[in-house]
């Protein structure tokens, strides 16, 4: 059966629910401007929708639209024009809260609509607040170009005026930074390509390679540097971190990006930073799988960075393929800081969406508990993950097969593996390089307990030349160990 627009969910109650408190009592000032509602009420069903909110919760968000129809004495087709009006509110009042605190934004706005009405005393008075705008802005990726919008239309202002010898000189400085701009996008496209490659992931484009090839790109940043030593930085920093990725050991490049990212981290706008330390998350990661042990101190420090900053952008991310919430603390427990742990996760869990949070804290709180050999503890909160996206799932069998091994339940220690097996199995959506990890989990877990149930030395020992490499790396530590325990009895 084809479903209609009005049997799916309104686009505007998500996009209402969406608001926090404070938000959702601003739009319903902004939604009943007689600019938006002159021949329209929708404070009516605002305070509805506001009530709503306040009495019930995500999973009852499909039952709404009826109790809004029923208390309103609309049909449907009424109640879904009010919808669609709304919607365009919503869209309107989202523009405006983007915009507000987007100085440099709002003064391009202003430059450009003063300019097109010929209201030059105006557009004249506006060049301070947005010279001004220009000194104070924090940047991000698209931050230069703004400024080079900027700047140009104030160097056509002065041309306009006659006034040549001035509109050469913001002429001058909107060409630099569309060139700085340039190497922002230049040098974050190659660290993108770059990073992607070791997740098996092709994103570069046969007419950008051939284009790079063509440019010094090394000498062109050491020009830029030279004349633009300041403004240059957050380019150099991509830069940087695309040859930290790039090279076999790319630690040196590495370090330097992060210094230089951490010295001037007060220049950086929070969507920068925000990016810059998940790239240099990124490449501690990779060294950590790569067995290098000392890189979970690194990500360990850029955490505790990120934290006193209140960067917790991605916790808030609802992505079926990372768990935000357990990066930050894989570190930690490697390097037995539970207590930091306990106090991340008793501070910080507010943080993720209502949705994910309970089974988050259980799953965390449950893998602590794994670490400090409390398995009866962990496996209680274990339990309680009701496992609703597949990394959930994965990393709590996982946890519970080391409990059983530790407690020596062989029967569900057989059980589990087989329930996990078929997960996998049967779960398409989980990636080829995901699959592949846990697979070798279970593979290794399964040797490891038929050593357990029927040792044999010669075995043991090769078994743990196998985990050698990998002693290091993720769960292959625990691997490991219970390998050399069995050698040691």
């Amino acid at each position: 059966m084809k479903v209609t627009h009005q049997q799916k969910q309104s686009k505007f109650i998500e996009i209402f629910f969406s608001f926090d408190e404070k938000e959702k009592k601003n739009f319903i000032k902004f939604a009943v401007s007689t600019y938006f509602s002159s021949k329209r009420n929708h404070k009516p069903m605002l305070n509805r929708l506001l009530k709503f909110a306040k009495d019930r919760n995500r999973s009852s968000e499909n039952g709404i639209s009826d109790l809004l129809q029923k208390e309103l004495k609309l049909s449907k087709r009424a109640l879904w024009n009010r919808f669609w009006e709304l919607t365009k509110i919503a869209e309107s009042y989202l523009l405006v809260q983007n915009t507000a605190g987007k100085s440099l934004l709002r003064n391009n706005i202003l430059l450009e609509e003063y300019s097109k009405r010929k209201m030059y005393e105006l557009l004249r008075l506006q060049l301070t607040p947005a010279k001004n705008a220009v000194k104070k802005e924090k940047i991000e990726t698209d931050t230069y170009f703004e400024v080079h919008s900027l700047y140009r239309k104030v160097s056509a202002f002065f041309s306009e005026q006659n006034n040549y010898p001035e509109s050469a000189v913001f002429y001058k400085l909107q060409s630099e930074y569309w060139l700085l701009h340039f190497l922002i996008v230049l040098f974050k496209q190659l660290l993108d390509t770059e990073l992607q490659k070791k997740n098996n992931i092709d994103v570069s484009s046969e007419l950008s390679d051939k284009l790079l090839d063509c440019i010094d790109k090394e000498k062109l940043l050491s020009i830029v540097k030279k004349n633009l030593p300041v403004v240059s930085i957050p380019a150099e920093i991509y830069y940087l971190l695309y040859w930290s990725f790039k090279e076999t050991d790319g630690s040196e490049f590495y370090y330097s990006a992060r210094d230089m990212f951490l010295k001037n981290g007060e220049m950086f706008a929070i969507d920068y930073k925000n990016e810059v330390y998940q790239y240099l998350r990124n490449y501690c990661i990779d060294k950590t799988n790569k067995g290098e042990f000392s890189y979970y101190k690194e990500i360990f420090e850029l955490n505790n960075s990120i934290i006193s900053e209140g960067l917790f952008k991605d916790l808030n991310v609802v992505n079926s393929q990372t768990n935000n919430f357990r990066n930050f603390i894989f570190a930690a427990l490697r390097l037995n800081e539970f207590e930091w742990v306990k106090t991340f996760i008793g501070e910080h869990s507010k943080e993720l969406p209502e949705e994910m949070r309970e089974d988050e804290v259980n799953l965390n709180t449950g893998i602590l508990k794994v670490y400090e050999k409390e398995f009866d503890n962990a496996l209680n909160f274990l339990k309680k993950v009701r496992r609703k996206r597949y990394l959930q799932y994965l990393d709590t069998s996982v946890y519970k097969l080391i409990i059983f091994y530790e407690i020596s339940d062989i029967e569900n220690s057989y059980s589990e593996t087989a329930r996990l097996k078929d997960y996998i199995r049967k779960h398409k959506d989980i990636p080829a390089y995901l699959k592949a990890g846990y697979q070798k989990f279970i593979k290794i877990y399964g040797d490891l307990l038929k050593l357990k149930l029927n040792y044999d030395r010669t075995e043991n020992e090769f078994f743990i030349e196998q985990m050698k490499p990998i002693k290091n790396v993720g769960l292959g530590s625990w691997l490991y160990e219970k390998g050399t325990e069995l050698l040691g009895k």
